[in-house]
């Protein structure tokens, strides 16, 4: 699967990168800020992606998401720290989206990636950790 990564901690998106590649995903493209995140998905096309919510510059990866929605009806798997009502409503508010909550651990993150990637023979996209 092509996924593109956008998060702005870059030990955070470079073990993600690593971790996803690993099971075979091709990383299309690491992001830190919304702009950078709709032009990557404009020029890749991919088939998912995993996208922080609060980005570099004080940029929202939920504004982004809305954004790429204009073009491209990919899953999405939303990574944040942060629980409040006002997030979880504006995630929930886009379709085929995920949250995942912040700290995770990599079994948390093969469950998010499996629910928004479900295959139809019901096989999760990456096995578990």
């Amino acid at each position: 699967m092509k996924i593109l990564i956008v998060e702005d901690e870059r030990v955070l998106s470079r073990n993600l990168e690593r971790y996803l590649s690993r099971f075979g995903h091709e990383i299309c493209g690491t992001a830190e800020t919304a702009d950078q995140a709709v032009a990557l998905a404009g020029r890749h096309r991919p088939e998912m992606i995993l996208m922080d919510v609060r980005l570099k510059d004080g940029t929202d990866g939920v504004e982004a998401a809305l954004r790429i929605r204009t073009f491209l009806e990919c899953p999405i798997l939303f990574t944040t720290a942060f629980s409040d009502a006002d997030s979880i409503r504006r995630i929930r508010a886009i379709e085929r989206s995920e949250r995942l909550s912040k700290p995770y651990d990599l079994a948390g993150l093969a469950a998010a990636v499996g629910r928004v990637t479900e295959t139809a023979d019901g096989r999760s996209g990456l096995p578990e950790a």
